[in-house]
């Protein structure tokens, strides 16, 4: 399974898809892959959330919950994503029984176009 980044879309969807309640779409094009968070926004841009890890775990704690909280993400902010290629994201209902799957391509963080992902049977 592994890891994958979320993708928050605010461009139009070719297929007139709407994420509902700030649906995010997950992949596994980006560079890290550690539950990262971009977005595309209505513009065509790609940003993606930056941050700085800060241990706030309790040394006081038993067992895991030792470890709970030692990689806080915080001073959250967006930049400008350089993102370069293809980048294909889907989002899944929670029954997984639909999809939608998209692929992006990306020039240096400028969006280029946009379509719904075709998959071989």
């Amino acid at each position: 399974m592994g890891m994958f980044d979320e993708i928050r879309c605010l461009y139009p969807l070719p297929d007139g898809f709407v994420p509902k309640g700030g649906a995010v779409a997950q992949t596994k094009d980006t560079d890290a892959q550690s539950l990262d968070l971009y977005e595309i926004r209505a513009d065509g841009t790609i940003w993606q959330e930056v941050y700085d890890i800060e241990d706030q775990s309790d040394p006081s704690a038993e067992g895991l919950m030792r470890y709970a909280g030692c990689i806080t993400r915080v001073n959250k902010r967006w930049e400008p994503s350089t993102h370069h290629g293809l980048l294909h994201f889907y989002y899944y209902s929670r029954d997984l029984a639909t999809s939608h799957e998209y692929d992006a391509l990306f020039d240096h963080g400028k969006l280029l176009k946009i379509e719904v992902a075709s998959r071989p049977f």
